[in-house]
């Protein structure tokens, strides 16, 4: 389903012959190694077909992986990318399988290092390591981020202090920088100096920091000689690796300094008890995709009614926006939200009232009613943890939710249980353990579950999603100032023609009433029901 925790790099040998995998796969296993991967390697007696499986430290979707295989594709002719990138039928066999010549696949080295490799696996931020080692990084700058830098990089910028890694400089790095002598994955002096310019990045070098060493760099000097003006090519090149050093060093970091406080549950039993009881009428009159979506929202109500709500007649009570609840239910599109909300307001039974229609600069009022089917059970009661939906959910998909959260929070470890507490068929529930399991937040144990070693916080950072957010943080805020300046102009301005007594009469002699003459806060709330109906 596009994630996966092992890269694996097919080289095969029906064009190129036996020799050219042994040439590539030595070649690959030095450039693995150099950017701190792990290898399992098998190869085929018969053909002469090697496989290289390289465990990941954190799961990826495969738009992360296609870059770097058509990278290596390039350097390795006999790599064979299609089993990798091919969700549908792609698939490669462990070592010790049989071949289609009748022999088996035999494992290189022992099984104790294989083993080892699997369980301590390769460092973070493998991919982005490989595309830096082998200085190809100005071809895979990511679009958005580079957009989004419209501000030229200053001589003395350098990379945040947080984000530099510590080591120093590689010799292979050093080696051509000083000697011109290139590694063989280097076909050409730009990718080598490419990599040069990255590994300064990354070790808080600034551009000036680099020109001052160029002078006793002879290798890297010469890279630029053929240039009328090398100053300005090697300006160019690093404003390239700088702006890819700022979106892929956070995956370099270890885990550990990417661990969050684990923050306590919000709100009292009141805000639980009606999140049961929500959950209890969710599951009993929606299906498919509108469920996941009508739980993440009522999970954002009730976090948001524990933080900023309040108490009335003993029902919680909540003014909340469309964008605040986007964010509390995991960054769920404002659209799917507003979609949400409007079938809950719509639904008889439904366990939210609106009690106030938004207007102007407030956002509408919610009641948490009790819905007209409640939860009776105190073991399910006691499961509602009332807290905001974690943001890794946007990309693993709302459906794993409720399955992860059985596992790691009720201790649930077989799998007909988990499937019964979560309402969900066995063939569903068998798919959502396999994506969870290659993921690494769940692992299978003599047929039963338990945690895994990937957090959320793990795959939040793998993904980005943090950065992702405060923009869209940004995004919000600039959408609200937009709203709020909407609405003073309104305010005040002037009528372009007496205003009559009698409201309902228009001026004589206009077709319809002139800019700034209706009242503001009708026009309001028609404008805030337009977006809602519109998403």
């Amino acid at each position: 389903r596009g994630w996966t925790r092992l890269l694996v790099l097919d080289l095969d040998a029906n064009e190129h012959g036996a020799a050219a995998v042994s040439r590539d796969a030595q070649g690959l296993r030095r450039l693995v190694t150099s950017a701190g991967g792990a290898i399992v390697e098998d190869f085929n007696p018969g053909s002469g077909g090697r496989h290289l499986l390289v465990p990941l430290a954190e799961p990826v979707r495969l738009d992360s992986v296609r870059p770097v295989l058509n990278v290596l594709k390039r350097l390795y002719p006999t790599l064979d990318v299609a089993p990798m990138v091919n969700t549908e039928t792609g698939c490669i066999v462990p070592p010790g399988s049989f071949t289609k010549e009748g022999s088996r696949r035999q494992l290189v080295g022992t099984i104790t290092a294989a083993s080892d490799a699997l369980v301590s696996r390769s460092g973070r931020g493998l991919l982005p390591r490989l595309l830096a080692e082998v200085g190809s990084t100005a071809a895979v700058v990511d679009r958005a981020h580079a957009q989004s830098r419209s501000r030229s990089i200053c001589g003395k910028q350098r990379l945040s202090e947080d984000l530099i890694l510590t080591t120093p400089l590689p010799d292979r790095i050093l080696a051509f920088a000083e000697h011109g002598h290139r590694q063989k994955y280097w076909p050409t002096r730009s990718e080598a100096r490419q990599a040069v310019l990255t590994a300064c990045v990354l070790r808080g070098w600034s551009l000036q920091d680099v020109m001052v060493a160029a002078v006793r760099w002879a290798g890297f000097k010469d890279a630029y000689a053929h240039y009328a003006k090398p100053a300005k090519q090697i300006t160019a090149d690093w404003n390239k690796a700088f702006t890819w050093a700022e979106a892929n060093a956070p995956k370099f970091r270890s885990a550990g300094h990417k661990t969050k406080p684990q923050r306590g549950l919000l709100g009292t039993a009141l805000h639980s008890t009606w999140l049961a009881d929500s959950r209890r009428w969710a599951l009993s009159n929606l299906r498919g995709r509108s469920l996941h979506s009508t739980l993440n929202v009522l999970q954002a109500v009730a976090a948001c009614a524990a933080v900023a709500g309040e108490i009335v007649n003993e029902v919680a009570c909540v003014e909340v926006g469309i964008r605040s609840l986007s964010l509390a239910a995991g960054m769920m599109s404002e659209t799917s939200v507003a979609e949400v909300l409007a079938e809950l307001r719509d639904t008889p039974g439904s366990p939210l009232l609106r009690v106030r229609r938004a207007a102007g600069v407030l956002a509408d009022r919610y009641a948490l009613v009790a819905p007209s089917l409640r939860e009776t059970d105190p073991i399910r009661r006691a499961r509602a943890r009332v807290e905001p939906v974690h943001i890794a959910w946007r990309e693993l998909g709302p459906h794993l939710r409720t399955v992860y959260e059985l596992i790691i929070h009720e201790g649930l470890t077989h799998p007909a249980d988990v499937f019964a507490a979560a309402h969900i068929g066995t063939s569903a529930g068998h798919d959502a353990l396999d994506v969870l399991t290659t993921v690494g937040l769940i692992r299978r144990s003599r047929g039963g579950v338990e945690p895994g070693d990937i957090s959320l916080d793990d795959i939040a950072t793998a993904q980005e999603l943090d950065h992702r957010r405060e923009e869209t943080i940004a995004r919000f805020k600039r959408e609200r100032n937009e709203w709020r300046m909407w609405l003073e102009l309104r305010g005040h301005l002037e009528p372009q023609s007496p205003v009559p007594s009698d409201l309902d009469t228009e001026p004589a002699g206009i077709a319809g009433a002139p800019p700034g003459w209706e009242i503001v806060f009708e026009d309001a709330e028609l404008l805030w029901e337009a977006r809602l109906a519109a998403g």
